[in-house]
Parts: structure tokens; C-alpha cells; sequence
């Protein structure tokens, strides 16, 4: 097939496979390409855990776990979880004794403690006293939302909704902005902290999918904030309390959550607020809330690369992997293509996400580029494979390897079909060879033969030449075809130098071992002729007919008359004039022409 063919099919299938994948991954009816969904998840997922970035955790964001740790050390105090309000209470009074800006508590209370007034009483005072203390409310999908009892909500300085959603898949990856129940708004708990630190959060900034949530930026596996177990808290209270030593806990405590946000939630294994997140299955759902917090803060948010450049990236990498794919030479270079155009995609989606927080539809990117490659190959495979491999059988016994590769690598520069080219073709026969081989057996005069010939086209294939075919002694050859050259008439004199030189090795051996005297004659011709496959449909061969063709048999002969090896026509002398050595022999009228050629003998080759 012809390379503009190629690169238009390419083309074609190119844009066929990135309209098609793009269709299912945009707007694709039945949720079709959720797969596709899927596998980009999965790929943000290990850019998170693989890829390193310079976007690190607010440090002014500190985690107050209630980890087993904690629970197993205030048990012989406060008895099993959960402990009686006072003991939040105590945090909270805590906390804002020692300076922090704002507290938000990823612990649900939803009713009174009937067997504790006077501990929801302390909790909810100094909930008050502390003024910036935002609470949690759950809003679950089709179930009435859960809110702080009522004296606690009003004690509060806003409430946040904690209801954390999972992908299909499993892990939490977006946050909920904003919930809505029974015609109001409510932010969630990372919006009413950042509320109640006066940022001015634009929302129009947010990168907010449809449904209200915003990609989550991750900064690490757990442990991303600084965590502090709450009975220190409480150890530190304690001190505060009864005026304890200099340097101890309070005094570090003072020092260290001074200025700080703080979360205060449940970390401890069984105690259900464990959400699977890119880095764990068990990531707590407190750190959850700090991250989306820091996203707000300071603008970290994953971004999906926006339509049209998405689009653009689909269209464009495929293309380039389908022509590279088209123009490439084997099997090899066709897998090298497309390997190289996957690491430049996956590349180009790796540095938005590590640069930018962009992300790149590696998956889809892929796939298309995957698909259309396969199909570009197995195209490849069984066409211009298949036609490379009819080449190879068609002219493997007429052209040495280096040009058959040179013919294969780009064969729309033959016609099989025939065409009319300027070529050179020669003649080389030996002198009386019938006399000479009446002199010997069969089997040696097969022997002595196959020596001469294996030589002859030995020499045709080193000067890039094609061998027509044998005439019983008599070798045929041309240059210029099937792989074009401009210097055809120069390798075919060079060539025909060279056999002569290599019959002067043989004929000096076979004297010396007593064999019969070898002597050759050369003709070349330059002329226009037909070359092609030639023959009947059972039966073709690559050959070269015309006037021409016939012209370079009669030199041949001619060598019998002037007693010369080797002659060419004035059309090869022309081309060669300043590099052979030659003489003048005639000007003849040979069979067959009605004007006459002038003749020279080439003697030898000039540098």
C-alpha cells in the first residue's frame, strides 16, 4: 500500500478509536464506560503512593486521637468506651485554656446522657466558653440526618457534616462540600472549621464535581498531621490543674498547640470510624477530615485536566503512535513505537499530577492508544507483513540481503506489475565453453561451472546488482531495479571489472591444477526497458526485456570480433566517461538497430 494510503488509514482508525473511547467515557449511556472510571481511579491511587510532591500537610493541623492506646489508659478512670461527657468537656475547657483557634470534634452526639445531666451540662458550658468549637452531624442518604441534642448544638459554633462517601470500588476519594437537608445548607465539618478561621473560602474555586464533592489532594499515608493521644491531653489537663512541675506535660502542651486546629476523633480499632482510602483500608476517618481542611486552606485540590485538553491528549498520542506505527519497518520498531508512545503518556499524566495536582486521563489515553496500535499492527501484519514476505520469496535469489532489506523497507518504490526504467544490464559469457566441456566429464564440468558462477553472482550482489538469470554459461544481471540508484551504470562496469579480475584468480588456479583455460566476455547496455514479473500465472520471474536487453547481449559477442572482455555502449560510456579507463573500439550496426552505436572497451577504473 502506498505510504499516503498508510498514514490516512492510520489516521482514520486513529480518530475512529479516540472518538469512541472518548464517547464512553463522557457521555456514554448506562454508565458503558465505568470501567474506564475505574481504572483511572486506580491510577490516582498509585500517583498518590508512588509519585513524590512538594504539597505537604498544614502542620498548624493537629489530630487528637482516642486510639487504643488512649482507651486502654484512661479505662481504669472512665470505664470502657464511651467515656461520660465531662471527660470531652475537660479537652475542650483544655484546649482553649492553652490557646488553640478552633476545634472541630468528629464525635457524634445525637441525644442527651440521662444518666449524666450534670456531664452534658460541663461539656455543653464549655463548648460555649470556647467559641469556636464546630460539631459533628451525620447526613446519611435517604435516612434523617443526626444533630448534636439540642443545648449542645446552640452551646456550638456551628455543626459539620461528617458523612463520608465511597467510591464503587471501595475507598473514599472526594468529600462532601456541602449537605442539604429539609431545605437548608449545612457545611461539613472541614467548611465549618475553615469558617471559624475566618478563610475566605470561594467556592467557586473549588474544583466541585456534580454531585458537591471535591477530589481529595492526599499528603501521605496516615500520619500526614501530627497526632496526639488524648489522654496526654488529659495528663496535661491534670497538671494544669494542680499547678505541676515546670517542663512537664502542660507546659509542652501550652507550647505546642498554641495557635493550632484541632480534630478531635475516634481512631481505635472496632470502634467504626475507619474508612479505606489510596494508601490503606483502614485510614481514619478524623485524618479524612484534616486533609479536606488543608485542601481548603491552601488550594490543594486535584483538578481534572479540563475536556478540551483532555480531548486533545486522546486525539494527539494515538495519531502520532499510529503514523510512527505506519512508517515503521518491522516488528520491532512497531512495539518500540508504541511502547515509547505509552511512557510519553503516562509521562505527560505523571508530571501534571506531581506539578499541578491535574489529573490526566492516563487510562483512557491508554486504551486508545493500545487499541488502535493492536489494530494498526495486526493490519500491518497481514498486509504489508504479508506483502514484505511475498517480496522476500519473489527476490531472494535475486538480490543480495543488503539491498532485499533496502527493497523491503520501502517497497512502494516497485511496481510488480512491470514499468519502463533507464537500467544497465550485462552480459558476461565463456569463451567456447561447449569445446571445453567436451573435454571433461559431466560431474567436473558441473563442478567447474557452479566454482565460476558462485563467483560471478558473488561479485553482482557486492556491487548492489540483480541477477536476472542464468543462460546455460552465460550470466544475466541488471542495475537500477527493483531498488532505484542513479550510479547503475558505474556499479554494472565496476561489477563487470571485477569479474574479469576474479577470472584472471580462477584461470590461474585451474592452469596450475590442470584444468581447462577460462576466458569471459562482458557487454553492457544503458537503456530504457521493461522490468517486472514476467511469465505465465503459474509461473513469473523478475527479469528485464527490450531492445535494450538485446543490445547488451550483442556487446557480449562483439568481444569474440574486436578480441576484447569488455564492452559497453556509448549510453553507458556516457555515464561513466570520467571514471573508466577505455578506448574508442567502433561504431556498429548491430542486429536488430537501424542506426549504429559507437563501442568502447573498458580496460579499468579510474581512484
Amino acid at each position: 500500500m502506498e505510504k499516503g494510503k498508510k498514514i490516512l488509514l492510520a489516521g482514520l482508525l486513529s480518530l475512529f478509536f479516540s472518538v469512541f473511547f472518548l464517547f464512553l467515557f463522557y457521555g456514554s449511556p448506562r454508565n458503558a464506560g465505568a470501567w474506564l472510571h475505574l481504572m483511572e481511579r486506580k491510577i490516582l491511587d498509585a500517583e498518590f503512593r508512588n509519585i513524590p510532591r512538594s504539597v505537604k500537610a498544614d502542620p498548624s493541623i493537629v489530630i487528637v486521637t482516642i486510639n487504643d492506646t488512649a482507651l486502654r489508659a484512661m479505662e481504669p478512670k472512665y470505664g470502657r468506651w464511651p467515656w461520660p461527657r465531662r471527660v470531652m468537656g475537660e479537652m475542650v475547657e483544655y484546649l482553649r485554656a492553652i490557646g488553640v483557634r478552633a476545634i472541630g470534634i468528629d464525635i457524634l452526639y445525637p441525644e442527651r446522657n440521662a444518666k449524666d445531666p450534670q456531664g452534658d451540662r460541663f461539656f455543653v458550658d464549655q463548648v460555649h466558653k470556647a467559641g469556636k468549637v464546630v460539631l459533628a452531624a451525620d447526613f446519611p442518604e435517604n435516612r434523617k440526618p443526626l444533630f448534636p441534642f439540642a443545648s449542645l448544638f446552640k452551646a456550638s459554633a456551628g455543626i459539620g457534616g461528617v458523612h463520608l462517601s465511597a467510591d464503587p470500588d471501595g475507598p473514599t476519594r472526594r468529600y462532601q462540600h456541602l449537605y442539604h437537608s429539609e431545605g437548608k445548607t449545612y457545611p461539613s465539618l472541614a467548611l465549618g472549621v475553615a469558617q471559624q478561621l475566618s478563610l475566605q473560602i470561594q467556592p467557586e474555586k473549588i474544583p466541585l464535581l456534580k454531585n458537591g464533592t471535591f477530589n481529595l489532594h492526599w499528603y501521605g499515608p496516615k500520619g500526614a498531621f501530627p497526632y496526639i493521644e488524648a489522654d496526654k491531653i488529659l495528663e496535661a489537663r491534670e497538671e494544669w490543674k494542680s499547678g505541676g512541675p515546670e517542663a512537664g506535660l502542660h507546659e509542652q502542651a501550652s507550647e505546642f498547640f498554641k495557635d493550632k486546629v484541632v480534630f478531635i476523633g475516634v481512631t481505635a480499632t472496632g470502634l467504626f470510624d475507619l474508612r479505606a482510602n489510596p494508601y490503606s483500608p483502614v485510614y481514619p476517618g478524623v485524618e479524612i477530615h484534616a486533609t479536606a481542611l488543608s485542601n481548603l486552606w491552601h488550594g490543594d485540590f486535584i483538578r481534572r485536566a479540563p475536556p478540551p485538553a483532555v480531548i486533545l491528549f486522546v486525539l494527539l498520542i494515538p495519531l502520532l503512535a499510529g503514523l510512527g506505527i505506519v512508517m515503521a519497518q518491522s516488528p520491532l520498531k512497531e512495539l518500540l513505537v508504541t511502547a515509547l508512545a505509552s511512557i510519553l503518556a503516562t509521562t505527560c499524566g505523571i508530571l501534571a499530577f506531581q506539578k499541578s495536582g491535574l489529573w490526566v486521563p492516563i487510562a483512557l489515553t491508554q486504551t486508545v492508544l493500545l487499541v488502535n496500535a493492536a489494530t494498526l499492527i495486526s493490519w500491518n501484519y497481514f498486509t504489508t507483513g504479508r506483502e514484505k514476505r511475498f517480496l522476500r520469496n519473489a527476490f531472494a535469489r535475486y538480490l543480495t540481503e543488503d539491498v532485499l532489506k533496502e527493497l523491503l523497507n520501502h517497497p512502494e518504490g516497485l511496481k510488480l506489475g512491470g514499468e519502463n526504467a533507464t537500467l544497465t544490464v550485462l552480459f558476461s559469457d565463456i569463451r567456447d565453453f561447449t569445446t571445453l566441456s567436451e573435454k571433461l566429464k559431466p560431474d567436473e564440468v558441473v563442478a567447474l561451472l557452479n566454482e565460476y558462477l558462485t563467483a560471478m553472482v558473488d561479485i553482482v550482489f557486492q556491487h548492489q546488482g540483480t541477477l536476472d538469470k542464468f543462460i546455460g554459461d552465460a550470466v544475466m544481471a541488471f542495475w537500477g531495479a527493483p531498488v532505484k540508484t542513479e550510479d547503475h551504470a558505474a556499479k554494472a562496469v565496476r561489477a563487470g571489472l571485477a569479474m574479469l579480475e576474479k577470472v584472471g584468480e580462477i584461470r590461474a588456479r585451474w592452469q596450475s591444477q590442470g584444468k581447462p583455460l577460462l576466458k569471459i566476455g562482458i557487454g553492457i547496455n544503458t537503456a530504457p526497458i521493461t522490468v517486472g514479473n514476467i511469465g505465465s500465472e503459474k509461473c513469473q520471474s523478475y527479469t528485464v526485456i527490450g531492445d535494450g536487453v538485446n543490445l547488451a547481449s550483442r556487446l557480449e559477442s562483439l568481444n569474440k570480433t574486436y578480441h576484447t572482455e569488455l564492452i559497453v555502449s556509448e549510453f553507458t560510456y556516457e555515464r561513466i566517461r570520467e571514471k573508466a579507463i577505455a578506448r574508442t573500439l567502433d561504431e556498429v550496426k548491430v542486429k536488430g538497430k537501424e542506426q549504429s552505436v559507437k563501442i568502447y572497451e573498458v580496460t579499468g577504473w579510474k581512484g
